[in-house]
């Protein structure tokens, strides 16, 4: 499932392409650019298609309701934003704490892959937790993986 603020930023790179080809500009600018190139593309098609400066008065209309659009999606509070709310300093899932829950899905399908562990008795906790929280999370299928690693560390 794609997030409103993904949802925004596409539109709103689609038209931006539209409008800088319409107005024989050159912008790279792709749905994964950083926040800072899509400012940075909208700036530059924006003064090519202002009214006062040759340009479409319908296009730049178009162009400040997706901008807008994408900036308000992005004012939006973390938890309607699909976005992890926060994790400890290393961002590592807290496994002992049920009441608060360090992520939130907006997801049919999770695949979740913890590494570092040393031995198996891990991966009983580990299913402990997670059944728990499957439905809190809404999530209807999943794949779950544990991996080892040299440097491993406990538990």
């Amino acid at each position: 499932m794609v997030s409103a603020i993904d949802r925004a930023k596409r539109a709103l790179v689609k038209l931006l392409k539209q409008l800088a080809k319409g107005y024989d500009l050159q912008v790279d600018v792709v749905r994964e650019s950083a926040d800072s190139v899509v400012r940075s593309a909208y700036r530059k098609v924006s003064r090519r298609t202002h009214p006062d400066r040759g340009g479409d008065a319908q296009d730049q209309v178009a162009l400040n309701n997706a901008y807008n659009a994408w900036e308000e999606s992005l004012k939006q509070p973390w938890p309607s934003r699909g976005r992890p709310r926060h994790a400890g300093p290393t961002g590592d899932l807290v496994m002992e704490s049920r009441q608060k829950p360090e992520f939130r899905f907006d997801s049919v399908g999770v695949l979740l892959t913890y590494q570092k562990f040393s031995d198996k008795s891990c991966w009983k906790r580990f299913l402990t937790f997670l059944k728990a929280c499957l439905k809190d999370w809404s999530v209807r299928r999943w794949c779950a993986t544990l991996e080892t690693n040299k440097d491993a560390g406990s538990c």
